[in-house]
């Protein structure tokens, strides 16, 4: 299991920190959506948490790709 969590976080961390950018001024919905505190949400967008748990990087990833995705249309 560590091979995966050293392997996984690295790659979704670049996303997740685009992804903040993307979404600036709505990181208070970003935290509400995750479950993750808007301190932490803001410290990793700042760079202030270099280094943020594998969790907290998925929860945001999976929060913000719905966040950032083009609507779908439905048929």
């Amino acid at each position: 299991m560590g091979y995966f969590i050293m392997n996984f976080k690295p790659k979704l961390l670049p996303e997740v920190l685009n992804m903040l950018e993307l979404t600036r001024g709505r990181w208070p919905e970003v935290s509400e959506a995750s479950g993750v505190n808007y301190k932490t949400v803001r410290n990793i967008a700042q760079g202030v948490s270099a280094n943020p748990g594998v969790e907290t990087v998925e929860r945001l990833h999976v929060t913000l790709t719905a966040m950032t995705e083009p609507a779908q249309a439905h048929g």
